[in-house]
């Protein structure tokens, strides 16, 4: 059984609430999933007489923790910390929380083997629980038996965890857009709109996957005719601002046909047709691509004297 410790309510709640407003203003600055987990361990320590912790994110498919924080009085420690798998399982599987002031006295848990070797006095655990859903737990403990856990302990590390849940979930949701746009900025550089459309789609799996695949397509190479010596004679910034002003418009038109830019060298592109997603006219397209390139290096040419009458050639392959 465990006391109040004779604390008056009202100043309970108060304190309570204290951290709370603290809390959710903290966790509010915290841009990624791993800095919340991290100010989530420091607010409980700053609240609870833990000497140890740790944070664990936890699958529920596959039923699967995984330690993500840790910490004991002397700062971050150099191995895992060994916890009670009795005491999480059972903060799992009731998705509340728990504490057990005094593991000598404790039926349940205090002859559990893991809390006899670790030594463990006093212990709390909460879930993250947010929804139906459980996302992992907050865990503390004291090996000492000086300043046991209490009723008080447990709401606050209640209310961190009911707190975390929600600041978790939103971590999470944040890492996942900020990787997607990362992943879009980067497909961007390569392929055409319709096709990061469709890579990032639930449509592609194989590709979002990165698996290894073999298949037929067509690669398109071109450069620019006599470019090299051309350049001999002008000034550095001229060459980039030609090669700039030809380049973007060939990759537009290897856009505008879904194929993918592979890379640009010297005066020279690669782009391919028919991966990363299947097209069955791929040879046509890539075709299509060479002509529609001439097209748009010949109205280069009329639009703009500066340009010296630049030639391409281009070579299609197909494999």
């Amino acid at each position: 059984e465990i006391q109040n410790d004779g604390i008056d309510p009202r100043e309970g709640a108060s304190h309570l609430l204290g951290i709370v407003s603290e809390t959710a203003e903290a966790l509010i600055s915290c841009d990624t999933l791993d800095d919340t987990l991290e100010r989530i361990l420091s607010l409980v320590f700053g609240n609870v007489s833990a000497e140890r912790g740790l944070i664990c994110l936890y699958d529920e498919k596959s039923r699967r923790t995984e330690p993500k924080v840790m910490r004991t009085l002397d700062g971050i420690p150099d191995t895992p910390i060994n916890i009670s798998s009795n005491i999480v399982r059972h903060v799992l599987e009731k998705k509340q929380a728990l504490i057990v002031s005094d593991t000598q006295s404790d039926e349940r848990f205090g002859t559990a083997e893991s809390v006899v070797m670790m030594q463990i006095r006093s212990v709390m655990c909460a879930p993250l629980y947010r929804e139906g859903r459980t996302a992992g737990f907050i865990y503390v403990d004291r090996q000492t038996s000086a300043a046991p856990f209490t009723l008080p302990d447990l709401h606050v590390l209640s209310a961190l965890a009911m707190l975390s849940a929600v600041a978790i979930e939103t971590a999470a949701l944040r890492d996942s857009i900020r990787h997607e746009q990362e992943l879009r900025a980067r497909l961007a550089r390569y392929s055409s709109p319709a096709v990061v459309e469709e890579i990032l789609s639930a449509s592609a799996p194989t590709v979002q996957q990165m698996n290894a695949d073999e298949r037929d397509v067509t690669v398109l190479f071109a450069d620019l005719k006599g470019f090299t010596a051309m350049a001999e004679d002008m000034r550095s910034a001229e060459v980039i601002r030609i090669l700039n002003r030809v380049f973007e418009r060939l990759t537009e038109i290897v856009f505008e046909l879904n194929g993918t830019l592979d890379k640009f060298r010297g005066d020279g592109m690669m782009a391919f047709f028919g991966a990363p997603l299947s097209m069955s006219d791929h040879a046509s397209r890539a075709v299509e691509a060479a002509l529609r390139m001439q097209e748009g290096l010949s109205d280069l040419n009329n639009r703009h004297k500066s340009l010296r009458d630049l030639r391409m050639r281009i070579g299609i392959n197909s494999g």
